[in-house]
């Protein structure tokens, strides 16, 4: 899958190129229909920003020719949707076209900056974004990927499958026992893909997975250079392709080494570690040895049978910062922790108590009362204000909020019922046409009034016959279960449902 973006200012000459007669309107977020009247429409929006000189962005998304039988016209739609999302542009004015002009199936998008806020989308680093943008794609889809050749281009990554099959196909990469330029440039994209994507760390690995395509590797001229080996040719890595000679491969072991490494690093930092001797005890479990440098003012990383200074692998994790940053990583934990504990908490709907709660998950909370209040976790102190997104009044509040709705439908026996429950209780009920709404110190839950009133009034019709239980065996009923009609009753009777309304012990 390929990307090409350009800028101008000229909608109404993108647009006549666009609407050629084999072109396929596939969707657009203008009103208009022909070349002149969506030109209105985008220079109307376009002239609210007078300060952008190019308010054109033209889009073509290319696929492989192996992609196109999944590719319909509500997938097509589909991705380019999705890219312009990521890349910004939902929210303005664009045209979608479909071309079948070419072998290659192609989408052109006509976009304009200028989106409906009147604001410009910023295009910095778009080429880079849409590259990861694209190759996001092409994994969420499952489509012919693209590998990046030279300085600025792209090029599709053909199935190898053709390649090596019998039959015709071959005289297309091969002339006279010799690659032809074609088969070397497939071949090189081939190889290159296989080092990168499955990050290569030796040449034992590198050479296992090139024989499950298919593909030779050995080495000559004792053992300097590398050459690569194809239905009986051999081709010289660094002739085929510059990236792919010995020392650029090594080169390229050597960083998939340190990715690795770095994801080890991370990952240990990540967990709570006492100290520096803790944090490396723990990553020479991961199979990663250090190594003191001679001047005793820094240290190594041994893994993989490469070294790596750790200035090189992360500048937090020099001896002058390494008890810094496991402090932080270890605070940085643990407020991630107590934010999720504190979450849950305010999902939960009973009436657990705040401080059982969070103790039940190893937090010690100290309620600060005028000053602001504070955790304990792993022997961390956090104080509220230094959670991010943490508002804890708010969070008690909806807590009680809840487990007071949830009280009430389990004592209500009608809907007249439930909001006298919750008045009593000091909360606001507001039943809308479309909205059901509870209101608590300030705080408010929306529960929607069409998803919850069915529910909670067929709960109060199950309530009802638990009610009546509950006056045979004389237990505490605690709010008002509306009028029942139980038939002839006594005075006695009449005198016990007058006690129970009024909340009394029968």
């Amino acid at each position: 899958m390929i990307g090409r973006i350009t800028t101008g200012k000229d909608i109404k000459g993108l647009l006549e190129y666009l609407f050629k007669d084999d072109s396929e309107i596939l969707q657009k977020t203008v009103l208009s229909d022909g070349v002149d009247r969506i030109t209105w429409e985008f220079n109307m929006l376009s002239q609210c920003n007078q300060r952008i000189e190019k308010p054109i962005k033209h889009f073509v998304l290319s696929f492989a020719k192996s992609d196109e039988e999944k590719l319909d016209n509500e997938k097509l739609i589909e991705i380019a949707d999705k890219y312009l999302e990521d890349m910004g542009y939902m929210k303005n004015q664009y045209v979608m076209v479909r071309h079948n002009d070419t072998e290659r199936l192609h989408v052109h998008i006509a976009v304009n900056r200028i989106g409906l806020d009147v604001k410009c989308v910023t295009d910095s680093f778009e080429k880079v974004r849409s590259r990861n943008i694209l190759r996001q794609l092409e994994k969420q889809y499952d489509l012919e990927q693209t590998a990046e050749v030279g300085k600025g281009k792209e090029m599709l990554l053909l199935s190898p499958e053709p390649f090596f099959e019998n039959g015709s196909n071959n005289e297309t990469y091969i002339l006279n026992n010799e690659l032809t330029k074609q088969g070397k440039s497939n071949l090189a994209k081939i190889i290159y893909r296989t080092l990168k994507s499955e990050k290569c760390t030796n040449f034992e690995y590198f050479k296992n997975s090139l024989m499950k395509k298919n593909i030779g590797l050995e080495f000559k001229n004792s053992g300097n250079v590398v050459y690569f080996e194809f239905k009986g040719i051999n081709v010289n890595g660094g002739e085929l392709y510059k990236k792919l000679s010995k020392y650029n491969i090594e080169q390229e072991f050597r960083a998939n080494i340190l990715s690795d490494l770095r994801n080890c690093i991370k990952e240990s930092l990540n967990r709570n570690n006492k100290g520096r001797d803790d944090f490396f005890e723990a990553i020479k479990k991961m199979g990663i040895s250090i190594k003191m440098n001679k001047s005793k003012n820094g240290y190594s990383f041994l893994y993989k049978g490469e070294s790596f200074k750790a200035s090189v692998v992360d500048r937090r994790i020099t001896l002058s910062k390494i008890d810094d940053t496991i402090e932080f990583s270890n605070k940085e934990n643990a407020k991630d922790y107590i934010f999720e504990v504190i979450k849950k908490f305010e999902k939960n709907r009973t009436s657990i108590d705040f401080d059982e709660f969070i103790k039940d998950n190893g937090i010690v909370f100290y309620n600060g009362n005028d000053k602001e209040s504070k955790f304990l976790y792993n022997e961390i102190e956090i104080h509220e204000g230094e959670i991010r997104g943490l508002n804890l009044n708010k969070t008690l509040s909806t807590h009680e909020l809840k487990g007071m709705i949830a009280e009430a439908i389990e004592y209500s026996t009608s809907l007249s019922d439930f909001i006298e429950y919750l008045e009593d209780k000091s909360v606001q009920v507001e039943i809308g046409d479309d909205k059901l709404l509870y209101k608590l110190n300030g705080f408010e839950i929306d529960a929607g009034k069409e998803s919850l009133i069915d529910c909670i009034e067929a709960k109060f019709s199950q309530n009802l016959p638990e009610m009546q239980n509950d006056k045979i065996q004389n237990k505490f009923i605690p709010i008002n279960i509306g009028r029942v009609d139980l038939g002839e009753k006594s005075d006695e009777e009449e005198e016990e449902i007058k006690r129970r309304n009024k909340g009394m012990e029968i």
